[in-house]
């Protein structure tokens, strides 16, 4: 119930919102429930790779209450959030698509050397993927 409370007073306003498998979504917020599954108009998706990003419109996006890890208004003219520089879409892509890839790979090498000492490791690799 406190949580609502909270996410009443953002309603119609710009807010970024975290997920748990780290990603950003920028949108309206128009709609909550008690589940907190949100409803973004006018969303994007913003890709951060090193000191550049892009964003990917989205439109009218539901987010399910369980995936969200912080919610936060995002004041006027903070669109740039520091020192990040705009890039081509394109450019974010290949790049976030290599940054993602080299976390697999550091995270398939975690899983193997704490196997190798009789240890696990949950993260977020799904279990079908290798190398």
């Amino acid at each position: 119930m406190f949580f609502s409370l909270n996410v009443v007073q953002e309603l119609d306003k710009r807010v970024v919102t975290h997920t748990r498998d780290n990603k950003i979504y920028i949108g309206w917020l128009r709609s909550f429930d008690a589940f907190t599954n949100l409803v973004l108009e006018g969303a994007v998706e913003r890709l951060i790779v090193k000191n550049k990003y892009a964003e990917i419109p989205l439109g009218l996006l539901f987010i399910r209450g369980e995936t969200i890890s912080t919610i936060s208004q995002l004041p006027p003219g903070a669109e740039a959030l520091g020192n990040l520089q705009k890039a081509a879409l394109e450019d974010i892509i290949l790049d976030y698509k290599e940054e993602q890839e080299r976390a697999r790979r550091d995270e398939f090498s975690l899983r193997e050397h704490l196997a190798d000492k009789g240890l696990t490791y949950e993260g977020q690799l799904d279990e079908s993927w290798s190398l």
